[in-house]
């Protein structure tokens, strides 16, 4: 479901950063543009500053950013940890209480390195992969192109 909510993110925020290129019609910004648009949607870090920097719109300022953030987190441990934190997650023990808390209050608990999810807790996230890509669909269609 996370997986299916970046595609959808980045696929949008590519598609409004190459409507405005071509809106511009300047050679040296379609240079740049066709140089640098594969880091935009390479991170959830390039694609939010990209957003930001670049579009005016700051995905971390849409509500349903809180929740959504915590299931990147969950589905980063689910992919490249097979269910559990990943190193470069516990690296920082202060970010690891704050993700933690995230994490126990979009409803999932820990054994240990371990995830647990409960009854719920999949069609919870659900929901808020949906509410947040319906705040993406909505906030970029109202940029300008």
């Amino acid at each position: 479901m996370v997986a299916e909510c970046e595609y959808f993110t980045f696929g949008r925020v590519r598609d409004v950063a190459t409507a405005h290129v071509d809106a511009v019609n300047s050679p040296m910004l379609t240079k740049l543009y066709e140089k640098n648009k594969s880091a935009i949607d390479s991170t959830w870090p390039n694609a939010l500053t990209f957003c930001k920097d670049s579009l005016g719109l700051s995905l971390r300022d849409l509500t349903e950013w809180e929740k959504f953030q915590h299931l990147i987190i969950l589905r980063n441990a689910s992919a490249h940890g097979r269910g559990e934190f990943t190193e470069k997650q516990l690296k920082n023990p202060q970010e690891v209480k704050r993700m933690l808390q995230g994490l126990s209050d979009v409803g999932y608990s820990f054994d240990g390195r371990r995830i647990i999810a409960y009854r719920g807790s999949i069609k919870d996230s659900s929901r808020d992969c949906r509410s947040f890509i319906l705040a993406v669909d909505v906030a970029t269609k109202a940029l300008p192109r």
